[in-house]
């Protein structure tokens, strides 16, 4: 599903705050599933890992894909200061295109290919969803603001999550998303770290095949 300001999600003029783990928790209910298999990506699997902390109950596995914890705080870079000016100034003169392609260029390229070097066709797909978000919802994080955090955060919890949990990360992430990886790989018991060779921070569209396998051959090895 998408979350509250994403994707198809429902355009709303004036956000109240919200929480996005009872949003899910409402859709489970709304859905008659009691307990389910969890996977997000990128800001979707630090909501799956929050929703897992409150809710260990209704969650038989997780699976996050580059991803971080809530709390997790990374250094302020200079390549994401670069980014964030792009992005930002982008959104201020109103460029869609610049801002996806800032986007594109740091997340889906990384930080050490070239647009070239990246799956045609994948990037092509991410850059058409991300001017889509753009021109759907304003920003990838125009909700953030309106979120009622996890208190504490996940990131001071991690040693709680009591579900098989797999963490997804590709080599060609930014040095932060490896960074976290590593952070959920040895904070939660029994936790699965793969990594997917030659993607960034979207694995399931750079490799698909492969990823799935990965997904599956996890979910297939959990006890019944």
């Amino acid at each position: 599903y998408d979350l509250r300001g994403w994707g198809d999600s429902a355009q709303e003029e004036a956000e109240p705050p919200f929480s996005p783990r009872q949003d899910l928790l409402s859709l489970l209910h709304y859905l008659n599933i009691e307990k389910t298999y969890l996977l997000g990506l990128s800001g979707g699997g630090t909501f799956a890992l929050d929703f897992t902390l409150e809710h260990q109950d209704k969650v038989d596995a997780l699976i996050l894909v580059s991803s971080d914890p809530s709390g997790y705080a990374p250094p302020m870079t200079d390549a994401i200061q670069t980014f964030a000016g792009r992005y930002y100034g982008a959104l201020q003169q109103k460029d869609s295109a610049g801002a996806v392609e800032a986007t594109v260029r740091f997340w889906t390229d990384g930080p050490r290919r070239a647009p070239e070097q990246v799956d045609a066709q994948a990037r092509a797909r991410i850059t058409t969803m991300s001017m889509q978000q753009i021109e759907r919802h304003g920003d990838f994080m125009a909700h953030e603001q309106h979120m009622i955090p996890l208190e504490p955060s996940a990131i001071n919890r991690l040693a709680e999550v009591r579900v098989p949990t797999l963490i997804v990360v590709g080599d060609e992430d930014v040095p932060q998303v490896i960074e976290a990886a590593g952070i959920l790989e040895q904070g939660i018991a029994g936790a699965q770290k793969v990594v997917v060779a030659g993607t960034a921070h979207h694995p399931h569209m750079e490799k698909p095949e492969e990823f799935n396998r990965v997904v599956l051959d996890f979910l297939h090895g959990l006890p019944r």
